[in-house]
């Protein structure tokens, strides 16, 4: 099993969402996403390293509507192509 661990979605600048994410193991297509949400994200469906962290963010002006980092946090989903 793959473990990609998705820290904190923080508030990094007055427009834009971060997210880091990091995987103990070799990640294939690693890919973020909203459960009820539409967003562009600065970067989707990578490669993750063993190890290696991966930041990712959204800018407040790539989202269908005004949010909280709170409200991201509880919508964001992680998964790759092992999920498949």
């Amino acid at each position: 099993m793959i473990s990609i661990t998705l820290h904190k979605v923080k508030r990094v600048f007055i427009n834009n969402f971060k997210n880091t994410v990091k995987s103990k193991a070799y990640a294939r297509f690693v890919g973020l996403d909203f459960k009820e949400r539409d967003a562009i994200f600065s970067d989707n469906y990578f490669d993750l390293s063993a190890g290696v962290s991966r930041i990712v963010t959204v800018a407040k002006q790539d989202l269908d509507k005004p949010a909280t980092a709170e409200e991201l946090r509880a919508q964001l989903t992680v998964r790759s192509v092992f999920d498949i």
